[in-house]
């Protein structure tokens, strides 16, 4: 297949011919499509079947052997020329079926393993050792192969007969495309299925249903777009060592290319899209993200571990006969090698996305799209506590746009409140509970957020498309130049003043109160109750919102708490069954979560002996958490009643000073009163000789002749 391409790709530009293109997009379909054949499954593999487990597995490493993926490469690092602009799906296609057959963190294992074992010099001749040549295969495939123009002709035809089907690109149609009756287009992946069953449940006809009678089981199309194949682990150090060539091939020289050649497609809806290539793309890009994130974790821990070892051997070398050691010289992280995909576009496709999906309750679409957008925060995360300022401060640019949009911290309580066990995987629970610490972990970090609006960019373009459309001569503007000067200063002064007045502080608090609940409390447990699979970050992650919870005030000035928020018979019993599991007692990564168990569950009993209505209360799910926290506490007192809290006797002694002075303002208004009736007696017409009365006479009057 290479010596096909090698006549073509000697070629350049408006060089190339019909021919050649037709060639290549052979080969290319011919290689994406070995790529999408799964393993066979191992329920059906026997003794002298065996081989079929690992078939693509030995595919991958041949192809890395012919150099196939150098040619792949060579694609993507030129895939905005015009000749190769009409690839990069074809590519993403590859490298993503290429990764599919395991897990980032297998092959960082491999490459952890290559640091400790002192392989990571060799570990380029060890790659190039895996290139055998195999040209036995290569001119036998080229032998039995017939004639390629005679074959493309006969599956023209044929392809032409089929009204339903489409092609993905011009020239050559290897892969099938249908199309379903509400509009949607589907690539048949999986060849074990049948062409109705390879159209999604979304896509099909709606069949009518007769009462009683029972409906088929719905087909889900998450194997449609990732085929069942098998989870390569470090155990297998021949395919390891390719995966991770591939991985640091790509990200190294053509990720930047790759990637925002994708994003144009995807920012201009290109005709050429198809339903999974959003998936896919998420997938490649969260593969790729996380291997190089905990790539770049692996050589900080190994370059601390070599710097601490090379003062040991400074101290032992003060004896003036041990040699000095050598100089440790510092990896080079290339953390901005996938800086492409972590711009506001990104975010806001994913966020976009996650929203989209959830409408059409795409469930599997959701998993996807929550699991890139929780490796992006923990990549950002990383940036953020880089040795190089210039990354801190792309991270914490970054971080503030997207807060200041609002967007994204308004789909985190959505996220953890649509949450249901029979619809979403573990996986999908890890990357929500994941990005929910690592949220309040950047808004910890940085205090009160800001939420400034957006109404200066909106006026400053508003103005800027009058300033266009007014006909105005050149003579006229110079002539009023400076009030121009003059208006725009007091313009943007205004803007200013509104914006001040527009901005609002984020209140954290608030935020965190919106997404405690029972559904939350009930996600976090369904994780926790597989505390033994867990890694130690996800337990911790539990228990970092376990804690906020507990301690979580409803109002600053007092003292009632979201506790009671734990005290349900689920949690209870969970933490009753880590409490008697022995084995994870003397384990050092549990000891400050079972020391904090313990403590809910002693500040239960405490309570429950004041308030015995509470063994009740652990049976129920509380709809209003912050109302029903309170009144758990407090005993059922009514909410306006007075309390022997100290904020509460403030605010009684508030209320007393009120109560005196509205005293005082209805005794005097009752002496006005009495008064007034008094008076109601003099209500007639006086004279003049009415004033000689002695009852009406002056005090002075009186005083003289008191005095005479």
């Amino acid at each position: 297949m290479m010596t096909i391409l090698v006549d073509p790709f000697s070629k350049q530009g408006l060089a190339r011919t019909e021919q050649d293109y037709l060639y290549m997009e052979i080969v290319l379909m011919l290689l994406r499509n070995l790529l999408a054949i799964p393993n066979e499954d191992p329920r059906f593999v026997t003794s002298t079947t065996s081989h079929f487990s690992h078939l693509q597995e030995d595919l991958i490493v041949m192809l890395h052997a012919e150099n196939v993926y150098e040619m792949i490469l060579l694609f993507a690092q030129d895939i905005d020329s015009p000749e190769n602009r009409e690839w990069n799906l074809l590519v993403m296609e590859m490298l993503d079926l290429t990764f599919d057959c395991s897990q980032p963190k297998s092959v960082v294992a491999y490459v952890k393993k290559q640091l400790t074992g002192g392989n990571w010099q060799s570990s380029g001749k060890q790659i190039n050792a895996v290139k055998t040549p195999s040209h036995g295969l290569a001119s036998a495939t080229r032998s039995g192969g017939g004639d390629l123009l005679a074959k493309l002709n006969g599956e023209r035809n044929a392809a032409a007969l089929h009204q339903s089907g489409s092609r993905r690109h011009s020239n050559f149609g290897g892969v099938l495309a249908m199309v379903g009756p509400t509009g949607r287009t589907t690539v048949l992946s999986d060849f074990s299925k049948t062409v109705y069953d390879q159209v999604p449940q979304a896509a099909k006809k709606p069949t009518s249903r007769r009462r009683g009678k029972k409906s088929a089981a719905p087909v889900t199309d998450i194997h449609e777009i990732f085929g069942g194949k098998g989870r390569v682990t470090e155990s297998d150090e021949r395919t390891m060592r390719v995966l991770q060539d591939i991985c640091d091939s790509v990200v190294a020289k053509s990720y930047f290319q790759l990637t925002n050649s994708l994003k144009t497609e995807f920012r201009r809806g290109s005709t050429k899209l198809i339903a999974t290539d959003r998936l896919q793309y998420f997938h490649l890009v969260w593969f790729l993200t996380k291997y190089h994130r905990l790539k770049i974790q692996a050589l900080k821990s190994h370059y601390k571990l070599q710097l601490k070892k090379k003062t040991t051997d400074l101290q032992i070398a003060l004896d003036f006969t041990t040699p000095l050691p050598l100089a440790v010289e510092k990896p080079d992280y290339n953390e901005k090698a996938v800086l492409s995909t972590l711009d506001m576009f990104s975010f806001n496709f994913v966020l976009q996305s996650i929203e989209n999906y959830a409408t059409t309750k795409n469930y599997h679409g959701m998993t996807v799209s929550v699991q890139l957008l929780a490796e992006m925060m923990a990549y950002l995360a990383e940036l953020s506590a880089s040795d190089d300022s210039r990354f801190q401060r792309i991270a914490n640019s970054l971080q503030h746009k997207i807060f200041y949009e609002r967007d994204f911290l308004d789909r985190l309580p959505v996220l953890l409140k649509t949450w249901s066990p029979g619809l979403f995987t573990k996986t999908y629970v890890i990357d929500v509970v994941t990005l929910t610490y690592l949220v309040f972990k950047v808004l910890d970090s940085q205090g009160t957020i800001k939420v400034l609006s957006r109404r200066k960019a909106y006026l400053d373009k508003k103005r800027q498309k009058k300033n266009r459309d007014d006909g105005e001569s050149k003579d006229n503007v110079n002539s009023v130049g400076s009030s121009t000067d003059e208006d725009e200063t007091e313009r943007q002064t205004q803007l200013l003043m509104e914006m001040q007045r527009k901005e609002a502080d984020f209140d954290v608090r608030k935020y965190f109160s919106s997404m405690v609940s029972a559904d939350t409390i009930r996600m976090y447990c369904s994780l926790l109750a597989d505390y033994r699979e867990n890694s130690a970050k996800v337990n911790h992650y539990i228990h970092s919102f376990f804690y906020r919870t507990n301690y979580f005030k409803i109002y600053p000035q007092e003292e009632w708490t979201m506790q009671p928020m734990l005290f349900n018979i689920h949690v209870l019993l969970l933490f009753n069954k880590m409490l008697q599991d022995m084995y994870i007692q003397s384990l050092p990564e549990y000891k400050n979560f079972l020391d904090f168990i313990r403590g809910v569950v002693r500040d239960f009993f405490t309570l429950a002996d004041r308030n015995n209505l509470l063994f009740v209360e652990a049976l129920l799910r509380q709809t209003y958490p912050s109302r029903s926290c309170m009144l758990i506490q407090r005993s059922y007192d009514p909410i306006g009643s007075m309390s022997k809290s100290k904020s509460e006797t403030v605010a009684l002694g508030r209320n007393r000073r009120i109560e005196t002075i509205n005293e005082t303002r209805r005794h005097r208004i009752a002496l006005d009163h009495e008064e007034l009736e008094g008076e109601a007696e003099f209500q007639f017409t006086l004279g003049p000789l009415d004033f000689e009365s002695t009852s009406l006479v002056d005090k002075e009057g009186q005083r003289r002749r008191g005095r005479g």
